[in-house]
């Protein structure tokens, strides 16, 4: 159908209005419930209902397309795999510098059916571990967008990012305060939560959201898939547990595809961001020195932020913390994570940059 000029005009404002976002519109979504089931589909690790060997320390957990259950083990230094019923029927890797073998905090993304990519920030080596084989693969290429930061908030994907993520993320760390964290799962959706403790989550389909999820207190999600959150629990008694819950999505609730997004051109502001934000190290440390924690307002930190940027501290505590330094113009962004499991693709204590 081909419009007169002047109704092409107002055909192409239309079109840009349908697929940008006010941060004003993004907090007034009410999208629907998807209710989440109040007992976990699984439940592996310390004090389970179900006979597990004992996890060391859970750093990351996945669930392959096969319904096998992936955890990097930091203490053991190796990726244990679980079945449907929780039992654990393989266990890959062990500490060393060789091959097949671990050094650090390491953090796994989805690697095809029945095969986790395990990041190991220590000696900057993704390797393939697949379920039902003994042999280790180290990967001689990055593994696609497995963590990227844009506008403060730090994104786990699980494949291409689409075009219409960096714009609604942008409009979104205005309209939701707490927002540090997101997540693309397999079908495209892009989850976000909007509340510091991360328990209510919504899902977006380009600028639309179509769902709400409100997880229980005490659970730190790592993965959505499908209708399931994985994630890590931990127990009156403090031991750590992997818990798979199912929530109700509606059949067919996917995006529509969309082009993948370009990172923007780097015009000297990547020097000056990771500059800026390695001078928070400095303050976060001196902080850390007074009250024996890190903090999480920006304001009890002396730092010296370059014009029309933004910082933005996504997790603190007394053992650990990570933050982001911005573009407010661009949303290009500089993120960095200091003394904890360093996001898949990252170094610890290193900036990274990008988006």
């Amino acid at each position: 159908m081909r419009f007169p000029p002047s109704r092409s005009l107002a055909a192409l404002l239309v079109l840009y209005s349908a697929i940008t976002i006010s941060p004003l519109a993004a907090q007034r979504q009410r999208p629907p419930v998807w209710p989440l089931d109040a007992r976990p589909v699984l439940i592996v690790g310390d004090n389970a209902e179900v006979d597990t060997s004992l996890i060391g320390s859970v750093a990351d957990a996945r669930l392959m397309p096969n319904g096998v259950l992936a955890i990097a083990d930091g203490g053991e230094f190796a990726v244990l795999f679980f079945d449907s019923t929780g039992r654990r029927v393989a266990k890959l890797g062990r500490r060393g510098r060789g091959p097949g073998e671990f050094n650090g905090r390491i953090s796994m993304s989805s690697f095809g059916n029945s095969a986790v990519a395990v990041w190991d920030p220590s000696q900057s080596r993704w390797t393939e571990v697949r379920h039902g084989s003994n042999q280790l693969t180290v990967l001689r290429d990055t593994v696609g967008d497995a963590a990227w930061t844009h506008a403060g908030v730090l994104v786990l994907g699980e494949g291409v990012v689409p075009n219409w993520a960096p714009p609604l993320l942008r409009a979104l760390v205005d309209s939701l305060p707490e927002l540090r964290r997101a997540f693309f799962d397999e079908t495209s959706l892009l989850w976000v939560h909007r509340d510091r403790e991360m328990r209510s989550w919504i899902a977006y389909a380009g600028s639309r959201a179509v769902g709400q999820v409100t997880l229980p207190g005490g659970f730190r999600p790592t993965q959505f898939v499908g209708n399931r959150v994985v994630g890590v629990r931990t127990d009156a008694d403090d031991f750590e547990q992997v818990a798979i819950f199912r929530f109700s999505r509606p059949n067919g609730v996917v995006p529509r595809p969309s082009p993948r997004a370009v990172s923007p051109v780097d015009s000297g502001q990547r020097s000056q961001l990771r500059a800026a934000i390695r001078g928070t190290v400095m303050s976060q440390e001196a902080f850390y020195a007074q009250h024996n924690t890190y903090t999480m307002r920006t304001d009890s930190l002396t730092i010296r932020l370059p014009e029309g940027t933004r910082f933005a501290v996504q997790q603190a505590n007394n053992r650990f913390w990570s933050g982001s330094i911005w573009m407010l113009s661009s949303g290009y962004s500089c993120g960095m994570i200091v003394g904890a499991v360093p996001p898949r693709g990252w170094g610890e204590g290193e900036p990274r940059c990008g988006w």
